[in-house]
């Protein structure tokens, strides 16, 4: 079951598939590093995937940087690196 990341203006979107169906009830958790959640806030801290293997991720900037977001289910993981460079606004 790989893990697909899709980012658009504030939010990511993670996908779990199974071949070409996605998997429902799947956890998926975000997780971010210590200096990293001085820069940005993800909203849920952790969700379950819908009937389409879909859990929608909200980013929110606080502080100018670099961060790396992982997405994590189960033993799997895919890393996503967001650059804010505007504080106190969604990241674009």
């Amino acid at each position: 079951m790989p893990l697909c990341l899709k980012y658009r203006t504030g939010y990511v979107y993670v996908t779990a598939s199974s071949g070409d169906c996605g998997v429902t009830g799947e956890t998926i958790t975000a997780i971010i590093n210590k200096a990293g959640k001085k820069c940005i806030l993800v909203s849920p801290k952790s969700a379950t995937t819908d009937a389409n293997g879909l859990v929608e991720f909200k980013i929110k900037a606080r502080k100018k940087g670099t961060v790396e977001v992982t997405f994590k289910a189960g033993n799997l993981e895919a890393t996503l690196p967001v650059t804010v460079k505007k504080s106190c606004e969604d990241v674009d």
